[in-house]
């Protein structure tokens, strides 16, 4: 009988241990998902410190993409420790980018393996990002809302740097950028902002989605780019079509008077503003083409000659850099027609196919303001793409586009948000 209680009390006592080991693992991975988010976070303002450096002290741009390689790869140890199956898939596509960037290596120049493979992570950091964020336990819409507004906030930031004199001007003497590299990259970030905000705002109350529309279109209009700016009219006008009813048609034909009722007022203000004056110039020198496309279809033009004499390998792999080198054109500034010239048939028609297979899990969720605000950035940033560089697989919006669609993909999140989201106040 003693031996039998002497086992059982060791039975006990291994469970007592058990369970101890899994409360510390469930802590661990809590602290671990608390700090990576946090560093997700906070990345647009290490761009921000980044461009400072190299602005004022003229320092390699090294802080920027040190900071994002060394969250990418966090997220894998995450990974690796917590979600094994994830984990594979992410290696997965880090090896297919490898695998890519060695045949490019070997089959078209064998001078650019670094740099041909440091452009497809920021091509993959997308999927890599939301496989890792749509597992997280402790991610909720309340730290989803702190960190696009802090993001917001640190572009409005920049504007405002850039507006007393200290940050850099868009586009030579217009345009507020800041101590942001890309202006139309920094249009990719307003773009997911305001498809998340104004989701939240028209289920609020017409008064916020009215005055965040004018707040986040004059936010484009200062950064100096037309796709920041039909980007935030083109998430407004998809966000009352997603939620097409009487009280959707009537923001609809508000938002439209007081557009006419203000061009009508403060046309000619607006007219000699520097972005309409370049929209005009755009026009007067070559139509609507022009105006489009801010004359990158002059560079495609100048580019498809490398198109027409490339081979088999460099069809499927990306053209020579080499080449490119020697004619002077690097890219066109169309997101599509740059992922053709970089990364060739094969690699981007299967980043085109992970986008689809993205979208189509987004439209299979359960509909709330998380995944229609996702759904939303996700088809306004791949339209903008269409005119526009820098956006789709860029250092600066791709970690935020992650966060908004692992958000809509994290299950978690969503019954939580579903909860959140009936106490909502409508008006």
């Amino acid at each position: 009988m003693k031996h039998l209680n002497t086992f059982f009390a060791a039975k006990i006592a291994m469970g007592d241990s058990f369970g101890s080991f899994q409360q510390i693992e469930l802590q661990r991975r809590q602290l671990f998902e608390n700090v990576l988010l946090i560093l997700l976070g906070v990345y647009l303002f290490i761009d921000t410190v980044n461009g400072l450096f190299v602005k004022t002290l003229g320092l390699p741009n090294f802080l920027s993409a040190g900071y994002k390689q060394g969250l990418f790869l966090l997220m894998l140890l995450f990974a690796f420790q917590f979600e094994p199956r994830r984990f594979f898939w992410c290696l997965l596509c880090v090896a297919i980018t490898f695998i890519w960037a060695m045949a490019r290596f070997y089959l078209v120049d064998n001078i650019w393996f670094t740099l041909a493979f440091q452009e497809a992570i920021k091509v993959i950091y997308l999927f890599v990002m939301v496989l890792v964020l749509s597992s997280f336990r402790h991610f909720t819409s309340n730290k989803l809302n702190l960190m696009l507004l802090f993001s917001l906030s640190v572009v409005v930031l920049n504007v405002v740097f850039a507006l007393v004199g200290i940050g850099q001007s868009t586009y030579g003497n217009f345009g507020a950028k800041g101590f942001f590299y890309s202006g139309n990259a920094v249009s990719g970030v307003i773009v997911i902002s305001s498809a998340w905000f104004l989701t939240k705002a028209f289920k609020r109350s017409i008064i916020q989605f009215l005055f965040l529309i004018l707040f986040l279109s004059a936010v484009a209009l200062l950064i100096g780019t037309k796709s920041g700016f039909l980007g935030v009219l083109l998430c407004a006008l998809i966000v009352i079509a997603l939620h097409l009813d009487a009280r959707a048609l009537a923001y609809g034909v508000l938002l439209l008077f007081l557009t006419a009722l203000g061009l009508l007022i403060f046309g000619e203000q607006l007219l000699e503003q520097p972005l309409f004056q370049r929209v005009l110039f755009f026009y007067d020198n070559g139509g609507l083409t022009r105006v489009l496309f801010s004359g990158r279809d002059v560079k495609l033009i100048e580019i498809w000659p490398l198109f027409e004499r490339a081979d088999f390998w460099q069809l499927m792999l990306g053209l020579d850099m080499q080449a490119m080198q020697r004619a002077g054109v690097w890219r066109v500034e169309f997101d599509w027609a740059d992922m053709q010239i970089n990364f060739g048939i094969l690699l981007s028609l299967l980043v085109y196919l992970g986008y689809i297979a993205l979208f189509g899990r987004l439209l299979t969720q359960p509909k709330n303001s998380v995944v229609s605000s996702a759904i939303i950035a996700f088809v306004v940033l791949i339209m903008i793409s269409a005119i526009a560089g820098h956006v789709l697989y860029n250092g600066m919006v791709t970690p935020l586009w992650a966060v908004l669609t692992a958000a809509a993909l994290n299950n978690r999140l969503l019954k939580g948000a579903k909860g959140a989201q009936v106490n909502e106040p409508t008006h």
